[in-house]
């Protein structure tokens, strides 16, 4: 766990020096920023050793009022493997009127000295308090292309407590692997957010496991926070 924590400063470092000459150059119109400490497992008590904690920080700043650019850099530390991973995506958005946010992205991740790189098409729209997101992407590992998909919706039940479900799903040529989840949110007045989740991971050739998740995290803003969430392999697997 130390070396997690030697990771997590390394991590916070290189958000800070990718991100101060962006919020230099682009200052006030920095729409939203997000920075969060995230930890899940799978509830069998014989697979409890398989579990990941995750650092990761995201920033979104509009070049107009109609287009923005988003980062995205998370660092994990799986646990059962004894390994790491990080992880960077940027988004291109695109704000349309009646809360409609549609973006494209682009990432590359690292795990144990193998990588990825995954791309695709995002969509986000509100309706009052509810907001309803969708990707559609692949990932390829360099020798397996995988198609992601998924969506998600999210409900305001009051100013602190925000309720939430999501499936995601990978699909390759010889298996498919599916995850689904529900989670809760209450908002401290510092704005400092908690959450909790519990879900299902399911998968040819596997057992349906259940999942289980807690996270804190706090964001700034005028959007308070940013438009979409991360993207690529690491962020299907539990602990995101």
């Amino acid at each position: 766990m130390q070396d997690f924590f030697k990771m997590a400063a390394q991590t916070a470092l290189a958000c800070a020096l990718v991100l101060a000459p962006l919020t230099a150059s682009a200052e006030g119109i920095v729409t939203g920023a997000e920075v969060g400490l995230a930890y899940s497992s799978l509830a069998d008590a014989g697979a409890r050793g398989t579990h990941k904690t995750t650092l990761e920080g995201a920033l979104e700043y509009g070049v107009t009022p109609r287009f923005g650019v988003q980062l995205d850099l998370a660092q994990s530390y799986f646990g059962a493997a004894d390994i790491s991973g990080t992880a960077f995506t940027t988004h291109g958005i695109f704000h349309a009127d009646g809360g409609l946010s549609l973006g494209g992205y682009l990432g590359h991740e690292w795990v144990d000295g193998d990588d990825a790189t995954h791309y695709g098409a995002e969509a986000r729209k509100s309706f009052g308090t509810t907001t309803v997101s969708g990707q559609f992407g692949k990932i390829d590992t360099g020798n397996r292309m995988v198609t992601s998909y998924g969506v998600g919706a999210d409900m305001m039940l009051s100013d602190q407590l925000t309720l939430g479900a999501s499936y995601q799903a990978l699909d390759t040529s010889t298996n498919d692997m599916m995850r689904a989840d529900a989670r809760l949110g209450y908002a401290l007045p510092s704005g400092v957010q908690i959450s909790g989740s519990i879900g299902l991971m399911d998968g040819d050739g596997m057992d349906t496991e259940a999942t289980f998740g807690l996270g804190i995290h706090t964001s700034f803003g005028s959007g308070r926070g940013v438009s979409f969430d991360r993207r690529g392999l690491m962020a299907f697997l539990p602990g995101s």
